[in-house]
């Protein structure tokens, strides 16, 4: 995501084109390419820098990451996803239904805050968890113009223990759906995302409240609730 944040896969893989076109979502994929398959999800995962062999190896990682690498990760996932070789990084601040998101001059504080959030979380911490909140965060934050879910469900998936079994190609050709398909295939009309429950009088577009927020899922004090796509993971292992 980088300072850039101030600033599909259903369709791309049978794209014969170059030519840009505009996702069911109108997000604008200017230089589309071959979207990632599912099958080399896990190696694009390892690549990126997550190649550990559980969920608590790979969260060991991400603590040893940069908050630009991490926002790095993010983007290439999200890229990958829907097809696209240059970011899909939104240079406006994002609208979900009647929920409006950080404005955009705030997100990539607000971004490197939650990531350090996350790295710094206690060392007992459950990884589904650490997976959890780098999913609400994207969620959260809605840097890109399009995929935010399934990127979401995408990185939350890595910190899952399925992720190091022989159902992982099968379990992220599903997830990591777009909603579209989701919902064509039975998901709902909400379909398995990641949504967050704030106290009442918080608000998602205050860059403290969503700050206070990763503080209470993280930390040693308190809770956050919410909804994840592999259920609300409990806080410690």
């Amino acid at each position: 995501m980088s300072e850039a944040l101030n600033t599909s896969h259903s369709h791309a893989n049978s794209r014969d084109s170059d030519d840009a076109f505009t996702t069911v979502n109108g997000g604008e994929i200017r230089r589309p390419t071959e979207a990632l398959k599912f099958e080399d999800f896990g190696s694009k995962i390892a690549e990126l820098g997550l190649s550990g062999n559980s969920p608590k190896e790979r969260a060991e990682q991400l603590r040893h990451m940069g908050v630009e690498e991490i926002a790095g990760l993010l983007d290439e996932l999200n890229m990958g996803l829907q097809g696209s070789d240059e970011t899909l990084l939104s240079s406006g601040t994002m609208k979900v239904g009647d929920i409006t998101m950080i404005p955009v001059e705030h997100r990539y504080d607000v971004f490197e805050t939650v990531a350090n959030i996350i790295k710094q979380a206690p060392a007992d911490t459950n990884p589904a968890r650490i997976g959890d909140a780098l999913g609400l965060a994207v969620v959260m934050l809605h840097p890109f113009k399009d995929g935010n879910g399934r990127t979401a469900r995408a990185i939350g998936y890595v910190f899952q223990p399925d992720f190091d079994t022989s159902d992982q190609v099968e379990d992220i050709a599903f997830y990591a759906q777009s909603r579209e398909a989701l919902r064509d295939n039975g998901g709902g009309f909400t379909p398995l995302g990641y949504v967050p429950r704030m106290p009442e009088g918080r608000d998602q577009s205050n860059p403290s409240d969503v700050i206070e927020y990763f503080q209470a899922l993280l930390g040693n004090n308190g809770d956050a609730e919410y909804t994840g796509t592999y259920g609300s993971s409990t806080k410690k292992i």
